[in-house]
């Protein structure tokens, strides 16, 4: 009876232990998408949903009764300031029409005094912004203040710079009103019946 030696049998089944780790560790392939390169113009279109909002808004309104003619102008189509928008026949004033016309003159020229008041206001305010803001960047640049106090200036006088023109937007609309108004008031009282051109109040 003859003994097989067991040293091979074992060098073996190690063999196959080592090949079969090597082969559950190995890594598996990443598929990959190829493509030929080729020169040619690139495209890129991007689609989403947004909300336009309007830095200034004016509010357009007939000063007095009467037909609105056919409007020629298109939506998106630029105006400016002073630009006719619109042409109204009016109707002959009344006695009460005419007390609102003049109060609304009265008003307006109130509205614009009041905006011309907050626009002195702002300003007056913008300069104190801005020596403070170049107060604090001199001592700044001695280490005397800190970027904290600097960038709060600098923020203030930013604010200010837009509520002095947002006080000047103000004080153009309250102008035009009172233009308009006045115009209105004048032009149905001299002319009675005759075509009224509808201005814009400011540019856009």
């Amino acid at each position: 009876m003859k003994i097989r030696p067991a040293i091979p049998i074992s060098i073996g089944v190690l063999a196959l232990i080592v090949l079969g780790a090597l082969l559950a560790l190995r890594p598996a392939p990443v598929v990959v998408e190829t493509s030929t390169v080729q020169i040619g113009r690139l495209q890129v279109v991007t689609e989403d949903q947004a909300e336009t909002r309007s830095h200034d808004r004016y509010v357009v309104a007939a000063p007095v009764a009467g037909r609105l003619l056919r409007v020629m102008l298109r939506e998106g189509d630029a105006v400016r300031q002073g630009d006719s928008v619109a042409t109204l026949a009016p109707v002959p004033l009344s006695d009460r029409e005419r007390e609102e016309v003049t109060a609304r003159v009265e008003a307006g020229t109130a509205t614009e005094r009041a905006a011309a008041a907050q626009l002195d206001h702002a300003v007056e305010d913008l300069a104190q912004a801005r020596r403070e803001s170049a107060r604090l960047e001199e001592l700044a640049a001695r280490g005397l203040a800190s970027a904290q106090q600097l960038e709060q200036a600098r923020n203030t006088s930013t604010t200010m710079a837009m509520e002095a023109a947002a006080a000047r937007d103000r004080v153009r609309a309250a102008e035009a009103e009172v233009r308009g108004a006045r115009a209105a008031l004048a032009g149905v009282q001299q002319r009675p019946g005759a075509p009224l051109l509808i201005r814009a109040p400011g540019t856009g």
